[in-house]
């Protein structure tokens, strides 16, 4: 029989009368072997109803999780005891089920050892407020965006049986003079069997009516930087703030918002990195009072998406006069689209580029052949000078934007809009119809990297700012020396001849394309021969009516196509 429960299961009741009856494996006077079987089981979440036992693949009686069980009545020889009904976190150690060999008058033990793993685990949420003036009510807990019970400002809530993997935790319901740091709400990554902590920190000004005592920042722009980076510009309106407050809204324009990070007095920059590729991110900036919790109002809200993609992103800089500039449909002349910094305000820098534009072709057409994430900033501008009468001329030639090699507070605009100098650069442009916000800073500059690239076309313009065709080669070579004092490689710098044009000026046109050719062939970047895609006589004449918009100048879009695909090519090819 079976011991502790008293019964005998059938299979061994046949087993007993087949010994009873003359079976050869006993004498006369010897006593059957009796077999005990041991579990012992450890871990989490242990099956509370055990385990049933087998023996010579027949099931038996149940056995508790850490319990022992007799089995008497054997017959003599070899006999296969298992286990059965093990739950799916639940492991047996060893072989299951295993042979034993019961001899009569013998006892046999058989030990099973079973581990059980978690398969649910915990998150623990702190909260910890401080200032002067708590939320008095507290705040909702929220997993998942669902609402799971209230939490005081300095308490310690713990979350069971949460499934494996990334959840979502945040906070509701903190009071408008109280600010959350960090995100809100917050991935937290739940392990089987572990315990995973997330905090939330509030801070309460001394009360609700303090947030008028400073001007509110203005022009705030937030520009993605890369696929986990964005780098925001604002200006300060305040003359006594002790630093700023930037907040962040992962829900929207209109969601909350939660403090990400401050900085000093009269700093108006700031880069959020560790961000998620291709997600949007809502900013507001607002300027710290001297007592350390009054702050301004909060600036204009603006939300901006990371590059979206795979790795390596890769960026590059359209540095062009308007032919690379405006968007033109067809062979219609109306311009439908230009750069953020061709005579634009200042919010005009989050305005996407235009699939008229060789920056929105440049990013429909990489996007078709490869996965990498891409950013194209469109940087206009009209002549390789300085402005001014001639090469090295110190005078600006507008009170526009200024030209190339135009220094400005001692950056030159090629190094303000192409290597990413004294950001945000701006070209000291003075309050007028064109540029209705003043000084344009360049929010869209970046320090190229190892997989940027800079496409450079322009030189039509010079010979009407009286460049010699010389000057205009050695402006287009310093940019390139400028390039590779940067470290930056030969062959990420894409350089192109110009297209035809039909004024007088434009009869240097062939003579500037002989120089660029023979400029590209000795620094090894790479070229581009637009003049021989687009005129027959070396960019004297058009080749076809029908790459112009009618005008003899601004080519067609067509042209602007058949650019993008070289382009993208160019730097397919050298991005891994």
């Amino acid at each position: 029989m079976i011991r502790p429960a008293c019964r005998i299961p059938s299979y061994l009741l046949l087993l007993l009368v087949g010994w009873a009856c003359g079976r050869g494996d006993l004498g006369p006077d010897e006593e059957p072997p009796v077999l005990l079987v041991t579990t012992v089981t450890s871990g989490t979440e242990i099956d509370a109803e055990g385990y049933t036992l087998s023996l010579n693949g027949e099931p038996g009686s149940s056995i508790g999780a850490n319990a022992t069980v007799t089995v008497e009545a054997l017959a003599g020889g070899e006999h296969r005891v298992g286990l059965e009904g093990l739950a799916g976190n639940c492991g047996i150690a060893g072989e299951n089920p295993r042979v034993v060999t019961a001899q009569p008058g013998q006892t046999v033990q058989v030990s099973f050892t079973v581990a059980c793993a978690a398969t649910t685990g915990i998150a623990q949420v702190q909260t910890t407020t401080d200032g002067a003036a708590p939320d008095p009510d507290g705040y909702s807990l929220l997993v998942n965006g669902v609402e799971q019970q209230a939490v005081g400002v300095a308490a310690t809530v713990t979350l069971p049986g949460l499934a494996p993997g990334e959840h979502v935790v945040g906070l509701d319901g903190v009071a408008a003079h109280c600010l959350l740091e960090g995100e809100n709400p917050r991935p937290v990554t739940v392990t089987a069997g572990a315990t995973s902590a997330v905090a939330f920190s509030v801070s309460c000004a001394a009360s609700p009516d303090v947030g008028e005592q400073l001007a509110a920042p203005e022009r705030l722009l937030p520009n993605a930087l890369s696929l986990t980076q964005i780098r925001l510009f604002w200006k300060d309106r305040s003359s006594s703030e002790t630093g700023f407050e930037i907040l962040r809204s992962t829900t929207g324009r209109d969601g909350t918002y939660s403090l990400v990070g401050t900085v000093g007095q009269n700093i108006v920059r700031f880069t959020n990195s560790r961000l998620s590729a291709g997600r949007e991110y809502c900013y507001q900036v607002r300027a710290r009072g001297g007592n350390g919790s009054a702050t301004s109002a909060g600036s204009v809200p603006f939300c901006v998406k990371t590059l979206s993609g795979a790795a390596p992103a890769v960026r590059v800089v359209t540095f062009g006069d308007s032919n690379t500039d405006w968007g033109l449909d067809g062979t219609n002349r109306q311009v439908l689209a230009h750069s953020y910094v061709s005579e634009s305000p200042y919010s005009a820098a989050l305005v996407p580029h235009t699939s008229d534009q060789l920056a929105g072709k440049i990013e429909t057409r990489w996007r078709s052949i490869r996965s990498n994430a891409i950013g194209v900033v469109n940087h206009a501008i009209a002549g390789t000078t300085t402005g001014g009468g001639g090469f090295g001329g110190p005078n600006r030639r507008s009170t526009g934007a200024p030209q190339a090699r135009t220094r400005v507070a001692g950056t030159t605009r090629f190094e303000g809009e192409v290597l990413g100098a004294k950001w945000p650069w701006s070209g000291g442009e003075p309050v007028n119809a064109k540029y209705v916000d003043g000084a344009l800073a360049r929010v869209q500059a970046f320090v190229p990297g190892t997989n940027d690239f800079v496409y450079v076309s322009m030189g039509t313009n010079d010979p009407g700012y009286r460049i010699t065709t010389q000057q205009t080669v050695n402006n287009l070579g310093w940019m390139i020396d400028r390039w590779l004092a940067a470290g930056r490689a030969a062959d990420h710098f894409i350089l192109t001849t110009l297209a035809p044009c039909a004024s007088r000026q434009c009869v240097a046109i062939p003579a500037i394309n002989q120089g660029i050719r023979t400029l590209a062939a000795s620094r090894g970047v790479v070229l581009i021969d637009l003049a021989g895609h687009t005129s027959d006589d070396d960019g004297r004449t058009w080749r076809s009516s029908a790459l112009h918009v009618g005008d003899s100048i601004h080519y067609s879009e067509p042209v602007r196509d058949w650019l993008a695909e070289r382009v993208v090519d160019a730097m397919s090819s050298r991005v891994p």
